[in-house]
C-alpha cells in the first residue's frame, strides 16, 4: 500500500494566501467604518430617519458588512475551475 504525503484539502491545487484586496474589502472596510469612524461621528449632532447619527451608522454597517463579505465570497476564485481530487 502506497502512502500519500499528508496534504490538507485547503492546499490541494489552491493558494492558501488570500490576496490583499479580499482582506481589505472583507475586514478592513468594515473595521475602519465602525471602529475608527465612531469617535468622529460621536461629535456629530442631528438625526437620520429619527435615529441619532451614531446609531444609524452602526445599524447601517450591520447590512454593509454583509455586503462586503458577500462581495468577497462571490468574487473569490471565480476564474479557477474546481480541481477535484
Amino acid at each position: 500500500m502506497t502512502e500519500r504525503p499528508h496534504q490538507s484539502t485547503a492546499r490541494r491545487g489552491r493558494d492558501i494566501h488570500a490576496p490583499i484586496w479580499r482582506i481589505l474589502v472583507g475586514v478592513g472596510i468594515p473595521f475602519v467604518a465602525v471602529d475608527l469612524a465612531l469617535p468622529v461621528l460621536d461629535h456629530v449632532g442631528g438625526t437620520v430617519l429619527g435615529f441619532p447619527t451614531v446609531v444609524f451608522w452602526l445599524f447601517a454597517w450591520f447590512i454593509l458588512t454583509s455586503v462586503c463579505l458577500s462581495a468577497v465570497w462571490f468574487l473569490h476564485d471565480r476564474r479557477r475551475t474546481d480541481e477535484a481530487g
